[in-house]
């Protein structure tokens, strides 16, 4: 597997990690949420931002290797 798949894998995790975390924090004030934990959300929204911002970083470096390579080859 190549490190741009993994990058783009994790990428699409941290996203659903933030949407499910962002949705929780939206239920706040109604019925359904009430058992909302706002500082675990918090964290855990904050969490998939890092880890996405760090995997994009990774994508780039991966596609840029991956240009310089064929560059090279070229």
């Amino acid at each position: 597997m190549s490190a741009l798949s993994i990058a783009t894998a994790g990428m699409t995790a941290a996203s659903d990690r933030f949407e499910r975390s962002a949705s929780a924090v939206a239920r706040l004030g109604t019925p359904a949420g009430a058992e909302v934990d706002i500082a675990a959300e918090t964290v855990a929204v904050i969490d998939a931002q890092a880890q996405f911002e760090i995997l994009a970083a990774g994508a780039r470096r991966a596609s840029e290797m991956s240009k310089s390579a064929i560059d090279i080859i070229a």
